[in-house]
């Protein structure tokens, strides 16, 4: 069975958080990595934030006796929409396709995250099929430096071709 981006980061960089942590979680997919979350936090309520349907209604399905896990049907571009329903958290972490990637994570850390960790996956080809890797990862940390400090750029490659995670943490000034 292939290994998640989580999987892989954590064997290449420890990455520290509290085991009964809030985590918000956008771009959930179906749900791989939130049950990888879930063995590593298993005393952590899970937000889980996904646009898409069909990833959506498997999601549904694996965490439906999971009262730590809450699905939300929802596009992580605009916070707002399910500020309602996300308390304040203690890590984000983000895997969405974007080309604005590091945005929506700006945008969704001024609502709900004053002070932790972030872990945004970043497909380089989803921001730029032209812009030379370096250039894109230049331009989204310094995106992100407007609410984080980052820690640590770790490649997820080979395993996952073109990916990055940026590590990042946000504190309360």
């Amino acid at each position: 069975m292939r290994q998640t981006k989580l999987q892989v980061l954590l064997k290449r960089r420890p990455v520290e958080v509290p085991a009964d942590a809030r985590v918000l979680y956008l771009g959930a997919g179906s749900g791989a990595n939130i049950g990888v979350m879930r063995s590593l936090l298993p005393h952590s309520v899970i937000y889980a934030v996904e646009v898409a349907p069909l990833p959506m209604s498997r999601l549904l399905k694996a965490f439906a006796n999971d009262e730590m896990v809450i699905p939300i049907y929802a596009d992580a571009r605009h916070p707002e929409r399910y500020a309602c329903i996300v308390d304040k958290v203690d890590m984000l972490y983000q895997d969405v396709a974007q080309p604005n990637q590091a945005e929506i994570a700006v945008k969704n850390a001024q609502y709900f995250l004053d002070e932790g960790m972030l872990l945004m996956m970043c497909k380089l080809k989803s921001i730029s099929s032209t812009l030379p890797k370096k250039r894109i990862i230049e331009e989204e940390g310094s995106i992100l430096q407007r609410a984080f400090e980052v820690l640590d750029v770790v490649s997820l490659s080979p395993a996952f071709k073109e990916h990055v995670c940026f590590v990042a943490r946000r504190v309360r000034t």
